[in-house]
């Protein structure tokens, strides 16, 4: 890799992402489904790319074989931002139940997808059925590193091209069958406070354009641009955390080299959760990070993640594996829906459907499907679907994040273990929540 291949590839990739944002704000079909820029730009890259033009014209998109590195140092970057200047909101009864729901959604998944990966291991290994897990409730973000890691250690060569379909179905059925839910509970009466119509919805949502005078600050300066410019002093921070994720990584190694099999997404994630420990408790440190300028930086890489996955992913594989994409793609949606509406009615009393249908669009792929779907049932802001949505995704972090530094690996190695664990964990999810709906019925 040289300069000049990051460059054309940074060049493509920007062309790519400026094409999806328009065609968002000019096709109605995309704004239906809210499809983000970076899925749209990936797809159109792919079209006019050596996989689908190139078949037939001299002129093409082209991308160096370097940008399969990119994904590596993307991720990296977007997990080093993840705990950094985070703070934890007031948790509240209504959130935890949430966050049980969330629980026996996360291990439905995992299980399930490891049932129908059984089914047809005669053409996909075993780890294919985490892939709706870490595409469904961790969203594309989640589903590349894994299926990176699948094929970095030459586990299974087309891991990429399959996370990223089934992240894209995930998204898609997550707006249409939530737009479906909340008309079916109009119908039922079961909400009031909307007419479940997309064109109510303010129109950036739905075209992604931000007006003059409505425009949001992205973030706050912490520094003076006379000293450092407010912008280069957050990512220097980001920096700091993936600067230590290579150490921590390489002292690893050189203790042992089974630890090269770990990959630098791991130790950036555990490294920015140090930090953001650290940094949460000391308030003299926790003044120089603006996390909003954090998640900018976290958005960033991951855009550019998102297209250039979209854009080089194997059409090859995809037809391959149709009908395993299919069929793990339909058991899994529809346990999670089914779990969305089951366990949040019986689990969170307050305000249920409007929450179970938020909390189904998150764990189809995106937290900003989830509210998205919480602003349509509640426009004015009158339940508490949107806080319960996301309280329940930032206290998953404690189940998710343990499982995506861990089971892709082992998976590898004993898929039986990783089953059993997971039919356990969903056991005890299942126990608990139980639990602690009787503790929160004595207790009104």
């Amino acid at each position: 890799m040289t300069l000049m291949d990051v460059a054309h590839d940074f060049a493509v990739i920007s062309i790519l992402l400026a094409i999806g944002y328009f065609l968002r704000m000019k096709v109605k079909l995309f704004q239906c489904l809210f499809l983000p820029a970076s899925i749209i730009g990936g797809l159109v890259g792919l079209i006019i790319g050596p996989q689908i033009l190139g078949l037939y014209s001299p002129v093409h998109m082209t991308y160096t074989a370097s940008i399969s590195e990119w994904s590596g140092v993307l991720l990296a970057v977007t997990f080093a931002c993840s705990f950094l200047g985070e703070s934890m909101e007031k948790i509240t009864k209504q959130a935890v139940a949430a966050t049980l729901v969330g629980g026996v959604a996360h291990q439905a998944q995992a299980v399930l997808g490891m049932i129908v990966a059984f089914f047809f291991q005669a053409v996909v290994p075993i780890g294919f059925g985490l892939i709706p897990l870490f595409a469904l409730y961790g969203g594309i973000g989640w589903s590349v590193p894994v299926a990176t890691i699948f094929e970095e250690e030459g586990y299974w060569t087309n891991a990429v091209p399959v996370a990223i379909t089934i992240a894209t179905i995930g998204v898609v059925c997550g707006i249409v069958f939530g737009i479906v839910m909340v008309n079916i509970g109009i119908r039922k009466g079961l909400i009031k406070h909307t007419t479940a119509s997309l064109a109510d919805l303010p129109e950036e949502f739905r075209t992604g354009y931000i007006a003059l005078g409505k425009r949001p600050s992205i973030g706050s300066a912490v520094s003076k641009s006379s000293s450092v410019d407010p912008f280069t002093l957050q990512l220097a921070f980001v920096g700091l955390v993936v600067a230590c994720a290579l150490w921590l990584r390489n002292f690893l190694i050189s203790i042992d080299p089974f630890w090269e099999n770990l990959p630098l997404l791991s130790t950036s994630l555990f490294c920015s959760g140090v930090f953001g420990i650290i940094i949460g408790r000391i308030p003299a440190l926790h003044r120089f990070i603006d996390r909003d300028t954090i998640e900018r930086i976290s958005n960033v890489s991951l855009e550019y993640l998102i297209t250039s996955a979209v854009a080089t992913t194997s059409i090859e594989a995809f037809v391959s594996y149709l009908l395993p994409i299919v069929v793990i793609s339909v058991v899994v949606i529809a346990a999670t829906t089914w779990v969305s509406i089951f366990f949040s009615k019986r689990w969170c009393p307050q305000d249920w459907f409007a929450s179970a249908v938020a909390q189904y669009g998150a764990y189809m792929g995106l937290l900003s499907t989830g509210l998205l779907l919480a602003k349509v049932v509640d426009p004015d802001h009158k339940t508490v679907a949107a806080e319960t949505v996301a309280a329940s995704c930032t206290l998953g972090y404690s189940y998710s994040l343990p499982y995506l530094l861990i089971m892709p690996m082992l998976v590898i190695s004993n898929p039986k273990l990783v089953f059993g664990i997971s039919v356990v964990l969903l056991i005890v999810f299942l126990i608990a929540g139980e639990v602690f709906r009787k503790r929160a019925r004595v207790s009104n």
